[in-house]
């Protein structure tokens, strides 16, 4: 193992590893560890953003920061028995590095991180300045290949902010990894409103609707209730700028943040999606045009003699099947549609 890389030794002035500076006293408290770390980044990485703390999928770190194209993800482990709990470092992966700093006696503490996350210890010099020592070195995260990885969404942004037409494209190709999907659509309509990007999978229906950069959340009051009443599950997609607007949807929504990341349109999930409970297959119903509904009775054969209407015809298919059934056709007819659509274009 090399010795520790260039910004760690920059930021943190480290003595070897067990050749710590004698010390006058050996504990060191939340106050004195956090204001120590960002003085030093104050003098040495004076350009760098702070966000403290920073919330990952499954968990937290309490400083993050972006100095040039580096990111680091630090915990803090202070001398007090009691406060909050220790940072555990998972999800820390994101970041280029990720380090542990642990006093006595919450030092131990190190053993219990990630491979990836780097040790430091901390302890107060006679001068009652805090100083640290590398107590463990860390496995490179970058050994995942950098496609694979989940990259720290507030990285390298671009200079013009992410507008929900540059969010598009690059959440269906996100989505398409994720999904098995028999259909995804853009612009897809439900009720009086049209969510952004539709994802139709054997008998389920995902909807998301983008917020970009300069969006207003005024519309979500009324596109939430119409994405509800067809939709198996809702995320939201926004970026920095409106991390606001999660407090504009329901619980059970999902959160995703789209970030720049070195010249990439990145994908950050900030709470996964519940199964919405307001389903209503009626309304699922209502999204179908004439020439879906006389196909599906025709399958079902229930399509009878003579023209009928369109509000004919739903209230026909509804008598036709159970719930459960009645979904798959109308997402299977839904999905035929999309897939008819030039390169997944506007669903109409």
């Amino acid at each position: 193992m090399t010795g520790p890389p260039a910004i760690l030794q920059t930021l943190f002035d480290l003595a070897p590893a067990g050749a710590e500076r004698p010390c006058a006293n050996a504990l060191v408290s939340a106050r004195a560890l956090a204001r120590a770390v960002l003085a030093r980044i104050e003098r040495v990485l004076p350009t760098a953003r702070i966000h403290a703390p920073f919330h990952l999928h499954r968990g937290r770190v309490d400083l993050a920061i972006l100095h040039r194209d580096v990111t680091l993800g630090i915990l803090l482990d202070a001398s007090e028995p009691f406060g909050a709990p220790p940072r555990t470092g998972r999800g820390s992966e994101i970041f280029d590095y990720a380090v542990a700093l642990a006093a006595y006696p919450k030092d131990h503490l190190l053993d219990e991180k990630p491979p990836h996350v780097w040790g430091l210890r901390a302890y107060t010099g006679f001068d009652a300045g805090v100083a640290f020592a590398l107590a463990r070195p860390g496995s490179i995260a970058r050994d995942v290949p950098l496609d694979g990885r989940r990259l720290f969404a507030n990285g390298v942004r671009a200079r013009t902010p992410l507008d929900g037409e540059g969010i598009t494209g690059a959440l269906v190709d996100h989505l398409a990894s994720r999904y098995e999907a028999i259909a995804i659509a853009r612009e897809f309509p439900c009720g009086g409103s049209i969510a952004d990007v539709a994802v139709i999978t054997h008998g389920e229906l995902h909807l998301f609707e983008i917020k970009g950069a300069s969006d207003a959340a005024a519309r979500l009051a009324t596109q939430g209730p119409s994405y509800d009443r067809v939709a198996t599950t809702c995320t939201l997609v926004t970026t920095c700028n409106h991390r606001s607007f999660r407090n504009r949807v329901p619980a059970h929504w999902g959160l995703i943040e789209a970030a720049t990341v070195r010249g990439t349109t990145r994908f950050m999930q900030l709470r996964e999606p519940q199964t919405n409970a307001s389903r209503d297959v009626a309304s699922l119903v209502d999204l179908l045009e004439l020439g879906d509904l006389r196909a599906l009775l025709r399958s079902l054969d229930r399509l009878g003699r003579g023209s009928r209407s369109v509000p004919q015809l739903r209230r026909a298919l509804l008598e036709a099947a159970g719930e459960p059934e009645l979904a798959s056709l109308a997402l299977r007819a839904l999905a035929r549609r999309a897939r008819l659509s030039r390169s997944f274009g506007p669903l109409r």
